[in-house]
Parts: structure tokens; C-alpha cells; sequence
């Protein structure tokens, strides 16, 4: 199971540090930025991943797979559970396979254990990526007819273990983006129906087994216990003194960094399912402050971007709402009442133990303002350096008043992390949907009209996607399509697809080639904001997180080469028949 925290794959969940988490491939995507680097945040963006400073063409895993599956067959099981092991064991090769495909494109497929001799005279070459996933995806099919077969308890090996539905729903993420990938990459001589059939059935299959989905949107990521919560397929354990994270303490001690910007914050909806410029909001929506931008969104985006507020320091650990002088203060054109409206409303939203504003660094000093920003920490009202950013969208998703959190690095962190959920597979089955042509209001209702509830948000109309619906679209995609994927931006924030996705669906251009963007603010907010920070109207505006677009650059910006990751260097002198993905050479 370490394969679930090994840091070649991206979505793994790391437990220790800031920069390799769960937020890795949302970084890349260029969906959230490390508000560390005020150049071109984005490695893409920036050209600067090549062939010297990549990894993850590793293959020591799938040996230690195929040693356990070349010698089921030694065991004295019955035949039975030979097929269940079997099963087990091709989900760990699939699971492994999918992110050698996801990468590389073509990858060898070794389905052996490979000897010294073959490893120095017959290496294993590359193969079609189409050849290749169609194996995997048979493997995956045998695991699902095969697993638990003998067994009718679902986790015979104990809780938490790989079982029926973790198999379906590895089914359910490759089928679908191997679909995805042939569709909008134009591969030739590619099943793309034979996947999408796969990942509806696998979705469909969850969708039976987990009919409810959690009421609490937050629970996933801040629950001591991951079975709690209802849609759970498969998480990651921690256990005191077993195995802790610390993810707390980076996030409550300035070592977390991540941060939406504008365009990120603009994917959420307002609460009557409409998106904030759509022409049934124009007289409803502001971005002129924090405080109004926030107004009547859904939840998501309170549980995944600290909300701003204002307080008066008490003390040190204490606080008080703030009163009129702390507000003009302040600055910001905000009122007494809007001073605390976002204080009071998490108590609303967000259980007992969760979140909760103001918010406290790990030693329980309180944080007198949000927005808090780098260089500006005061921010008129007196501040703490933690839990600061640049654009003003402090990302604080696995925030809550529970896990522990100390001085260090040490890792104390109990809350259990999510590996696969429902949500994920309901949102699969719309996309899968969508591609066959069958996406209509008897879907919407049965996925994305299920997650909207529990955050707030009016349901899909589907009738009402047009091309006027959202005027932020990027234009080259189906409007329809962009409302399925925006319910998929906002519900898997945070959780590492955004890579993935952005390239799947041959888009990344539209996100990667994005001048980024802060909170609207005024040189006269927060006592004034300071000459450093680039405001778009001078003395006014959205702050300047980049001075332009990547692309506006010379030698930089999204290319198409990125699509694939670059084979590391050294493999070519493993490897003499080895060829490098094409157009990396440039780099």
C-alpha cells in the first residue's frame, strides 16, 4: 500500500512536507499557485521541467507486484483465493500502470519478472499506449470479476482494504481518462467507447454501492476516522504513534503557501447555480471587495479559501468582534456586520471540530485579519506571519480546531485522507456520459444534482447551458462540457486532478497561459496597502501576482510538448533503445 504515498505518483498523499502533497498536480494544473514564487509560478508556464530535473520512469514497484503474482500460484491456497490474490495484485500493477500511462504515453508492459540476462540483452521497449492500456484495463476487469469471489465479506483482509468497489472505482478514473486522452489527442485506432462503457458500468456499480454521500463536504480531509464518513471507498490511515502527518502544522505555521487565484475563485458558482457573471447576477454580484465577492457562493468555496473577517486582538490567544474603530482600521470598505459575517457563518456550515474564524497559527495565536498578505502581515489591525499569501485566497481545505499541531516538523497529525470516494466516480459517470452523447437532466440529477445540496448551490438545469451561460468559458470547449468540469474543479479541489485533467482534455493552455490574480483591493486598505503589491488600476484593482501572461513572453507559456512528461536523461544510457517523448529536446 506504500504506493499510495510514493511521491512518483502525483495525487499521493505525502506525509511530510508542503510542495509534494495532495495539492501537486493543482499546482501544475496552475489551478492554485505557491504564492512563494512571485515570478512565473507555474513550472509549465515557465519552461522549467526538462529531461535533467524529471523522475517517476520507475518500474521497482511492478517487479515487486509481479514477484508476488509469479508466485501465487506456488501457494497452498484453495483456487478460490488464488484468483482473489491474483486480483489484488493486478489492481497494484494496473494502479501503477495508470500513472506510467498518464505520464509517458507508450510505456514497456512487463507482465513478468524480468531477469538479469533480459534486463542487460532483451529490455523491454515501449509500447502503444492503446496496446498497453487495453491490458491494464483487462486486468482491472479480471480483479473486478475475480476479487472477494469466494468470500462475502467485502473486507475479508480487514478494513480499509482493496475490495470490489476500490477496483471499480481504479476502473472508473483510468477508463475514463484513457477515453478522454484518445478523444481529444486524436489518437488513431482507439476503443474509446470500449472505455467510456468501462467507466460508466464501474461508476454506475459505486453509485449503487454508496446511494449516500456525506452531508459534509469538509469531512474528507478532517475526520480522525475515515470510515465516518459516507461515500469513503478508500482512505489513508493515521494512527497516533502510529503513522502521523503534518499537515496541520505546515498549514498553520506559513509552510503551506498554496493559494487560488482569481480565475479559480471565479469557477464557483453563486447559490442560485449560476456562475458570478452570468446575466442573472449582474446586479447581485461584486468583486469589489473580499467581503462581497463571497457573498451567497457555494460552500466549497468557504471549506477550501479562508473567508475574510476582521477582529480585535485581545490578547495574544483571544478575541473579540470588531468594533467601528478596528474596522475603519482596517480599511477595505467593509462594515461592523460584514467585519463577522463570515465568522458566524462557519459556525453554520461547518461541524463542531471544524472550521472555524478566526483562524489560529500551532501555537493558538489568533489571526486578526483575512485576507493576509506576505510583506503586509499586520495588516492595520496587528497580525501573525503564518497563514499569509499573495493573491488573498489562503487555501486552508485540511484546516480544523481538532488534529494536533506543535512546534517542529515532527508529524502528529491523525486525520485520515482520501484515496478514492464516490463523489469522484459520480462526477466520472457524467463526464463518461457527456462523451457518449447521453448527458441530460436524468444524469445531472443523478451526480452533480446530488453534490450540490449539501454546499448550497441550486441544481443543474441543463435546459438553461447555453453559450451565454458562463461569459469566463474558455471558448473551445462545449458549454455543457465546462459545467461538468467546473462541478468537478470545485468538488475535487485540492485533491490533486488538475494536471491530469487539463491534459486529458487537451486544455491546458487556457489555464496555464493565465496572468494570475489577487482580491480586489486599494492602496488606502489595511492602512495602507503597500507600493510593492501591483494593483491592476494603480491605485486600485485586482493585485498583480504576474506582469503578464506567460504566453506574452518570449520562451514562455504552455507548448504542446508538455502533454507528455519527459523521460528522465539517465534512462537513456539504461536504456540504448530507449526513444525521448517528441518535442523535448527544445528543453
Amino acid at each position: 500500500y506504500s504506493i499510495f504515498t510514493n511521491s512518483n505518483i502525483t495525487r499521493s498523499y505525502q506525509s511530510n512536507g508542503w510542495d509534494v502533497s495532495y495539492w501537486s498536480g493543482d499546482l501544475l494544473a496552475n489551478y492554485v499557485r505557491n504564492g512563494e514564487n512571485t515570478g512565473i509560478s507555474n513550472a509549465y508556464a515557465d519552461r522549467r521541467v526538462n529531461a535533467n530535473n524529471t523522475s517517476g520512469w520507475s518500474f521497482s514497484y511492478l517487479r515487486k507486484v509481479n514477484i508476488m503474482l509469479e508466485h501465487i500460484a506456488d501457494s497452498n491456497m484453495s483456487e478460490d483465493e488464488k484468483t482473489h490474490w491474483r486480483s489484488v495484485g493486478y489492481f497494484f500493477r494496473a494502479f501503477n500502470y495508470m500513472e506510467l500511462l498518464m505520464r509517458y504515453g507508450d510505456v514497456p508492459w512487463i507482465d513478468h519478472v524480468v531477469t538479469e540476462d533480459e534486463a542487460i540483452n532483451n529490455i523491454p521497449q515501449r509500447r502503444p499506449r492503446t496496446e498497453v492500456a487495453e491490458l491494464v484495463l483487462n486486468d482491472l476487469l479480471y480483479a473486478r470479476d475475480n476479487i472477494n469471489k469466494v468470500f462475502t465479506n467485502l473486507n475479508v483482509d480487514g478494513e480499509n482494504t482493496i475490495n470490489l468497489n476500490v477496483v471499480n472505482a481504479l476502473i472508473s478514473r483510468f477508463a475514463l481518462y484513457e477515453a478522454t486522452w484518445y478523444k481529444y489527442h486524436n489518437v488513431a485506432n482507439a476503443d474509446i467507447d470500449k472505455f467510456l462503457d468501462a467507466s460508466i458500468a464501474a461508476s454506475e456499480a459505486l453509485m449503487k454501492a454508496y446511494p449516500t454521500i456525506d452531508n459534509n463536504y469538509d469531512a474528507a480531509f478532517n475526520t480522525e476516522k475515515g470510515s465516518s464518513v459516507k461515500g469513503m471507498i478508500l482512505y489513508k490511515e493515521f494512527v497516533t504513534d502510529e503513522i502521523m502527518h503534518n499537515t496541520m502544522q505546515y498549514l498553520r505555521a506559513d509552510r503551506s503557501r498554496m493559494e487560488l487565484t482569481k480565475q479559480g475563485v471565479n469557477m464557483f458558482l453563486m447559490q442560485n447555480g449560476k456562475p458570478v457573471h452570468h446575466a442573472d447576477n449582474i446586479t447581485t454580484f461584486s468583486d469589489e471587495t473580499m467581503f462581497k465577492e463571497f457573498k451567497n457562493r457555494d460552500y466549497r468555496l468557504y471549506l477550501n479559501v479562508m473567508p475574510p473577517y476582521v477582529v480585535k486582538k485581545v490578547t495574544a490567544t483571544t478575541w473579540d468582534y470588531a468594533d467601528q474603530a478596528t474596522v475603519n482600521k482596517a480599511g477595505m470598505q467593509l462594515t461592523v456586520d460584514e467585519s463577522r459575517y463570515y465568522i458566524d457563518l462557519m459556525k453554520n456550515i461547518a461541524p463542531e471540530g471544524g472550521k472555524r474564524l478566526p483562524s489560529f497559527n500551532w501555537a493558538g495565536n489568533v489571526l486578526t485579519i483575512a485576507p493576509h498578505f506576505h510583506g503586509h502581515e499586520t495588516g492595520g489591525v496587528g497580525g501573525i506571519a503564518p497563514m499569509r499569501c499573495f493573491s488573498g485566497y489562503f487555501c486552508w481545505k485540511e484546516y480544523n480546531t481538532w488534529d494536533k499541531t506543535i512546534s517542529g516538523a515532527s508529524p502528529i497529525g491523525t486525520a485520515d485522507k482520501p484515496i478514492f470516494m464516490v463523489e469522484e466516480a459520480m462526477l466520472n459517470y457524467a463526464e463518461a456520459m457527456y462523451e457518449k452523447g447521453k448527458f441530460d437532466q436524468t444524469v445531472a440529477d443523478k451526480t452533480i444534482n446530488k453534490l450540490r445540496p449539501r454546499v448550497n448551490v441550486a441544481k443543474m438545469q441543463v435546459s438553461d447551458i447555453n453559450d451565454a451561460f458562463d461569459p469566463d468559458r474558455d471558448p473551445s470547449v462545449d458549454p455543457i462540457a465546462w459545467e461538468i468540469r467546473r462541478e468537478r474543479f470545485t468538488e475535487l479541489l485540492g485533491q490533486g486532478f488538475g494536471f491530469y485533467d487539463i491534459r486529458r482534455w487537451k486544455a491546458a493552455p487556457w489555464w496555464i497561459n493565465q496572468q494570475p490574480l489577487g482580491v480586489y483591493m486599494r492602496r488606502t486598505d489595511q492602512s495602507g496597502f503597500p507600493a510593492s503589491k501591483l494593483l491592476s488600476g494603480g491605485s486600485e484593482g485586482y493585485i498583480v501576482l504576474e506582469p503578464t501572461k506567460p504566453s506574452e513572453v518570449k520562451d514562455k507559456g504552455w507548448d504542446d510538448t508538455f502533454y507528455l512528461y519527459p523521460i528522465p536523461i539517465g534512462q537513456f544510457t539504461l536504456n540504448p533503445g530507449l526513444k525521448q517523448n517528441p518535442g523535448w529536446e527544445k528543453f
